[in-house]
């Protein structure tokens, strides 16, 4: 491909090829979502691709048990506890899915995250069919109008 050739790609089919992907594949929806919450470009590393695709193989049934171990400050909240359940979300609108945390509190700022990550523009481009409920959810516990519910379980007792 050569300069002219890029020139004359029509920028709404690229935008529209990346929703596409983004919808298939959860590293393409990780890369684009991240702007929308961070206001700043994602730097992309392969640690990235690898958990994006041990959570799909999840999210496909061909591995039931997952436990991602790595230091902090490498993506694996916003990937795991913030968009793979909106990504979830959008491709199946009635799943049920609880996000667990060490604290409550950090439950809860994930659940805000993919609660303002869902009510993107970005986000409704591409998953059309899931729209969040706001008569049935509250600041715990998102809920779609297709049933599908995310929430942090509840406070340990002290």
């Amino acid at each position: 491909m050569n300069d002219q050739t890029l020139v004359a790609l029509d920028p709404r089919r690229i935008a529209a090829t990346v929703r596409a992907l983004a919808r298939e594949d959860l590293s393409v929806f990780v890369q684009e979502a991240f702007p929308i919450l961070h206001n700043e470009e994602l730097l992309r590393n392969w640690h990235i691709d690898a958990i994006c695709h041990e959570l799909m193989r999840l999210a496909e049934g061909d591995n039931r048990r997952l436990l991602i171990t790595m230091p902090p400050r490498t993506m694996k909240s916003f990937i795991s506890s913030v968009c793979f359940p909106a990504w979830l979300l959008g491709r199946n609108p009635g799943e049920k899915i609880i996000c667990v945390s060490y604290a409550h509190d950090l439950s809860k700022e994930f659940g805000g995250q993919t609660r303002k990550l869902m009510e993107s523009d970005w986000y409704r481009r591409i998953f059309r069919d899931t729209h969040i409920d706001r008569k049935r959810a509250s600041v715990d516990k998102l809920t779609t109008t297709r049933g599908a519910t995310v929430m942090p379980p509840p406070p340990a007792e002290r």
